[in-house]
């Protein structure tokens, strides 16, 4: 029997948080997000899959390849306004808990990052066209999604009939 959480594993999340939280202070150090920490989290968790969940492997990818791709459309279409450290990152947060709670993690992300940007603006401490490093939104809407993302789907499959 697997020891999970909210249809996560232990594995998983310690894999997913123990890459998190460096890439998060590193990104609110430097405003953009190394490689190594994401490509090396993403290898290691694809590496246990491998091994352990091989019949997921296919879904596994193409969640991670469609959360990749969304964020690599927002930066070509604003022109790099939002980095392709942040598409890399989104790929292996969809790899580790799923495209749905990814697009959990993207909206809770989306929306603590605007509500701080916009106290952020108002308090004077940031202005308008200052950069705001996004890994720590996603991390953030990573952890809020682990937490409520049975909840929500939950909620959702039971407004639609069966």
């Amino acid at each position: 029997m697997k020891l999970t959480v909210y249809n996560y594993e232990w594995a998983d999340l310690l894999i997913l948080i123990g890459f998190l939280i460096p890439i998060v202070i590193y990104d609110i150090k430097e405003k953009k997000i190394p490689d190594i920490f994401v490509f090396l989290g993403a290898g290691i968790l694809l590496l246990k899959r491998l091994i352990i969940d091989t019949a997921y492997i296919p879904a596994i990818l193409i969640d991670t390849a469609a959360a990749f791709i969304i964020i690599a459309a927002i930066w070509f279409f604003t022109k790099g306004k939002i980095g392709l450290g942040d598409a890399k990152l989104s790929a292996f947060i969809a790899m580790a808990i799923g495209l749905f709670g990814w697009f959990v993690a993207l909206f809770v992300a989306s929306l603590s990052g605007l509500l701080f940007a916009l106290a952020s603006i108002k308090l004077k401490k940031a202005g308008f066209r200052d950069p705001l490093p996004f890994a720590p939104f996603l991390g953030f809407g990573c952890v809020v999604s682990i937490l409520v993302k049975n909840s929500i789907f939950s909620f959702i499959t039971g407004l639609v009939p069966a």
